[in-house]
């Protein structure tokens, strides 16, 4: 498709999202632009789903890299400034999937250019008490731990998106500030609020689509934890893990919903080497602008277990076993229907990290959704992944 063979400066798309059915596309010289300015998605406005391809029977093959510089700073010897720069094109599976549930956990491209991640700063006001802020790349769990060691880095833990921890947890993201306070020797009361478009002078903190969480941590050894959470948001129901309609349960007819989501999630130490855990998370979503404020639930869980240091020291095995984001219930109808998920998806993730040297390790892991977007007409999903960092 090239929109150079046009008179002026190509052809421009506005006013919908396009959607292409079919593989080995190449686009040049178009432009694609929303005619809606929902803050709730700020994806592209092309996208589509794969077909087979004959020849290659729906198979794909690619090599991507990411290169992060993590910079920290400390002024008093308490706190901590922390810059990331990154750079790097691994190409977004679920673009080729059709679903988000096949997402991976470090994929991304930068567009040839280095760009700054994440800038925040974290400092004590006494020995109990900690603040912090953030003008770029702050997440919910900046406030609450997750409770997810070991698998839950996205660089040498686990390969997935969704694997990561409680997709609740990404209900906000952006700029905010948060404080985290001990109730005891035990207990710890975390409080955070982020904001999607604090850049934009129209909305600034306050004005458009955010979360908000509230969590409380108990954690009374290095060995059991467990963490119970709040999160309010705004426009903030994407979380790239589960299915469309989780993703949008109202059919992108909605410019204002609220949700409000609980959360569970814990971890406990069963052996020297061996970690049980999982979390589930539960959020209630409803359209302020629609008529009759119809709301729509949405469920996941997981449970995992992670083997530490099995085979050498820093080698690692982990299995995850869960369910993405499924909308179990919805006001909302689309041709008369409830616009629920029919099905339901079950994600199976299995991967080992190799230490090769001290700095170097290479992670081969093993990815499967069952009725991907939560659909029985769906046939299987399956991710192979060889994954090697090196540290520096």
């Amino acid at each position: 498709i090239d929109g150079s063979s046009a008179p002026g400066d190509g052809v421009c798309i506005a006013g919908d999202t396009v959607e292409l059915e079919t593989h080995d596309v190449v686009i040049r010289h178009m432009r694609f632009r929303r005619g809606a300015t929902w803050v709730g998605d700020r994806n592209d406005s092309i996208g589509g789903n794969p077909i087979e391809d004959d020849d290659n029977k729906d198979r794909r093959f690619n090599a991507g890299y990411r290169a992060r510089l993590n910079i920290n700073t400390s002024f008093t010897g308490f706190d901590r400034l922390r810059i990331r720069l990154q750079y790097g094109d691994i190409a977004a599976v679920n673009m080729v999937t059709g679903s988000d549930m096949s997402r991976l956990s470090y994929q991304g491209n930068t567009n040839g250019q280095v760009v700054l991640n994440r800038l925040e700063y974290r400092f004590p006001i006494d020995h109990k008490t900690e603040l912090f802020a953030t003008p770029i790349g702050g997440n919910l769990a900046n406030f609450g731990d997750a409770l997810n060691p070991h698998l839950g880095n996205g660089s040498d833990g686990t390969i997935s998106r969704f694997g990561v921890r409680n997709p609740i947890y990404r209900q906000g993201r952006g700029a905010g500030f948060g404080i985290t306070h001990k109730l005891g020797s035990s207990v710890t009361l975390g409080l955070g609020y982020l904001a999607d478009d604090a850049n934009e002078i129209d909305k600034g903190l306050f004005g458009g689509s955010y979360g908000a969480i509230a969590q409380i941590t108990y954690k009374p050894n290095p060995q059991f934890g467990i963490g119970v959470n709040y999160i309010k948001s705004f426009n903030r129901l994407d979380t790239n893990t589960g299915s469309d309609r989780a993703n949008d349960p109202f059919n992108d007819t909605s410019n204002a919903i609220v949700a409000d989501a609980f959360g569970v999630q814990s971890s406990v130490q069963i052996s020297p080497n061996v970690y049980l855990g999982g979390w589930a998370g539960l959020t209630r979503a409803q359209a302020m602008d629609l008529p009759g404020n119809p709301t729509a639930n949405i469920f996941n869980w997981a449970a995992t277990l992670s083997l530490v240091d099995i085979s050498g020291k820093d080698s690692l095995a982990g299995i995850i076993i869960g369910q993405p984001p499924k909308v179990t219930h919805n006001q909302f109808t689309a041709n008369g229907a409830s616009f629920s998920d029919p099905d339901t998806s079950l994600h199976l993730e299995a991967f080992y990290r190799i230490p090769v040297t001290e700095d170097i390790a290479t992670t081969l892991g093993m990815l499967v959704i069952t009725n991907p977007d939560h659909n029985a007409a769906n046939g299987p999903t399956y991710v192979g992944v060889i994954r090697t960092l090196v540290k520096f």
